[in-house]
């Protein structure tokens, strides 16, 4: 199978229309903790489980040095996701990577293939720097080819960065597409120090 880029943008537009998201930053987290198929622990809160105290170690033996692991599991016919994550790791990298998760969970992904980790790729750029939004600033005069500037704008690392830059651009075809530059306008208005109309 091939990544479905469209079905992953789309489920993240649909997550910030229905949550009603419309500044920026996204804060994946508070998503996250909205889900109720999910379960959502820090490195910190399971340490003792291990019976491990240093963070280091259990960081690097324990979840194989990934800011964030999540669990796929069948409980009484239910699918719940199980998720860790590493609370001490650099914030903007964290902001993606758990946009990434989120993007497991809401495409329902069974986290066994490459193309299951390139649509959860997509889906965490579209949500935390969505396309919509890129295209509104650009009016405006936003380089939306520069990793430099979208990682101010959108608070993200430069590797996230520049993976939201390489997104393919969505056609405004699309009424999900519509809705969220809408949703944003206000904001995109205020960013670029313009008058929403």
């Amino acid at each position: 199978m091939r990544p479905d880029y469209n079905r992953a943008a789309n489920m993240a537009y649909k997550s910030l229309i229905s949550l009603q998201v419309n500044t920026l930053p996204v804060d994946p987290l508070a998503i996250l903790k909205r889900c109720r198929n999910t379960i959502i622990h820090t490195y910190d809160d399971i340490m003792p489980r291990f019976d491990v105290t240093d963070r280091f170690c259990f960081r690097t033996f324990v979840m194989q040095n990934n800011d964030a692991m999540t669990i796929r599991k069948e409980i009484n016919g239910h699918t719940v996701y199980e998720l860790f994550y590493d609370s001490h790791a650099n914030p903007r990298r964290m902001r993606f990577t758990l946009a990434h998760e989120l993007g497991h969970i809401l495409l329902n992904h069974k986290m066994e293939t490459s193309w299951e980790e390139q649509e959860a790729d997509y889906f965490a750029a579209q949500l935390l720097a969505p396309r919509p939004v890129f295209n509104v600033l650009a009016v405006h005069g936003f380089d939306t080819s520069s990793p430099e500037l979208i990682a101010i704008t959108f608070n993200l690392s430069q590797a996230a960065a520049a993976i939201a830059a390489r997104t393919p651009i969505h056609q405004p075809d699309n009424q999900l597409y519509r809705d969220v530059a809408d949703q944003f306008a206000e904001f995109a208005a205020y960013a670029t120090g313009k008058s929403a109309s």
